[in-house]
């Protein structure tokens, strides 16, 4: 898929976001990871856009200047940033624009905690950043061990293993890490071995939270499941569509990863709903 990037300016960095009703930044308008599952793709209904989800990026060019002016402004000083909850901060076209490293710069002058989102290793190139300010965390995104599974949904993000490397390193220098295991996917995502693999990697918190399937969120992932696992497609769909079967399911589920992750010492937060 081929990618149409345009540089624009923005009016605004910091925005009431979604997420948790904190604040959050998104230098970026698409992502190129095209994660078939994505919820980000309703960004589609305030743009010009037309093309699929994953195949333009906008590059705000402005945002550090303008964020610059905001903070000087701010007045929440409890609420938390989250950079990323709309686009992946460190897609590919930040090596090149930086716009994820001047933020947190700026960041770094404030009161406020931050959080970053991402499925990226780039995150590691702003380490020296992100280690010396403690109020700044990472969010990774690991809701699976199956790489077939994190390559077909998640085509352009970081391997499963880089992601993993990540935590591991973000960790090590002391950087506090949340893994968001979310959308936890039913057949697929398993907690019995996800979450004490990311505890022995340094994770000190966890997030996750049921398939999102509003509006069209679903149509690349049943595309996915006729192609390639055509006898899991009915049973993943009957859990996620029927209400019953979504309740029973995601019941059961939320009661065995919060037994495995108070074994193992990890707060959790969930998010189970249907949309």
């Amino acid at each position: 898929m081929s990618v149409v990037i345009k540089e624009v300016k923005c009016a605004h960095a910091l925005t009431r976001g979604s997420f948790n009703g904190e604040l959050s930044i998104n230098p970026y308008i698409g992502c190129s990871h095209a994660c078939v599952y994505c919820y980000a793709r309703f960004m589609k209904r305030f743009t010009t856009h037309e093309g699929d989800w994953g195949s333009f990026i906008d590059i705000k060019t402005n945002i550090a200047d303008v964020l610059a002016d905001e903070v000087k402004k701010l007045r929440s000083k409890d609420k938390v940033i989250y950079l990323g909850t709309a686009t992946d901060p460190y897609q590919p076209i930040e090596k090149f624009y930086k716009l994820t490293r001047k933020i947190l710069e700026i960041l770094g002058g404030i009161e406020n905690k931050v959080r970053i989102m991402t499925k990226s290793h780039l995150v590691l190139r702003d380490l020296d950043i992100i280690k010396a300010n403690p109020n700044i965390g990472v969010n990774v995104t690991v809701n699976n061990l199956n790489e077939k599974w994190t390559m077909l949904t998640e085509p352009k993000a970081s391997s499963l293993n880089k992601r993993l490397d990540a935590i591991k390193r973000l960790s090590d220098n002391g950087v506090d890490v949340c893994v968001m295991m979310g959308p936890w996917w039913p057949y697929v995502s398993d907690a019995e071995k996800l979450i004490p693999l990311v505890k022995h990697l340094g994770a000190r918190s966890l997030f996750t939270e049921s398939v999102n399937t509003k509006r069209d969120n679903f149509n690349g992932v049943e595309r996915i499941l006729q192609k390639f696992y055509p006898k899991l497609a009915p049973k993943m769909k009957n859990i996620l569509f029927e209400e019953d079967s979504f309740n029973k399911f995601y019941e059961s589920e939320e009661k065995k990863i919060r037994e495995i992750a108070a074994q193992n010492s990890l707060p959790i937060d969930f998010k189970f709903k249907r949309d």
